[in-house]
Order: C-alpha cells, then sequence, then structure tokens
C-alpha cells in the first residue's frame, strides 16, 4: 500500500495523484506502518494536495516516530535487552 502510494506521488506508471496518494497511505497507517505515517506527516507539512496543516504533521510524525522506537524495544527485547524487556512491559500492550 505504501508503495503504491509513492507510485501516485511521483506519478510512476500512474497520472500524478496526491489524494490517492493519500488515500493509500492512510490505508497502509491504518495497518499501523511507520512508513506510511511518516508519508502523511510529510504530505500535511508540506502540502502537495492537500491545505498544509502542521498540526495533523506533527501528529503524523509522533505516531510514525512511537511505532518506529516499539519496534526498536521489541527488538532489542527479543535479543534479551532486559532495559527494553522492561519499558516494553510499562508501556503495556499494543
Amino acid at each position: 500500500m505504501t508503495s503504491l502510494g509513492r507510485l501516485y506521488e511521483n506519478g510512476l506508471g500512474v497520472p500524478r495523484d496526491y489524494g490517492k496518494a493519500r488515500e493509500w497511505w492512510e490505508k497502509a497507517a491504518a495497518l499501523d506502518n511507520a512508513t506510511a505515517m511518516n508519508y502523511l506527516a510529510w504530505l500535511y507539512q508540506s502540502g502537495p494536495g492537500v491545505l498544509r496543516d502542521f498540526g495533523k504533521a506533527r501528529e503524523w510524525y509522533e505516531k510514525a516516530a512511537a511505532k518506529e522506537a516499539r519496534e526498536q524495544l521489541e527488538k532489542a527485547a527479543a535479543k534479551g535487552d532486559t532495559d527494553a524487556k522492561a519499558r516494553l512491559k510499562e508501556l503495556g500492550p499494543r
């Protein structure tokens, strides 16, 4: 889904359409895809095809950062890092 959004963003094989790119990125973000969240943040920060909205951009950047941080903690915990395991316990379930 994220890649489809990129195709529409750049007009690769399809007409450039930021609205369709946003739709695909929103679908991917709803499935917890941090890359799509970052693309949405960029879209709202830069404004192609949408009204610039720095508040929405910040929200998407924060969601992506939280997702990426949790993924790093999970990787560290899987390798036996006790601090990462403790932090994940503090964070609770997804």
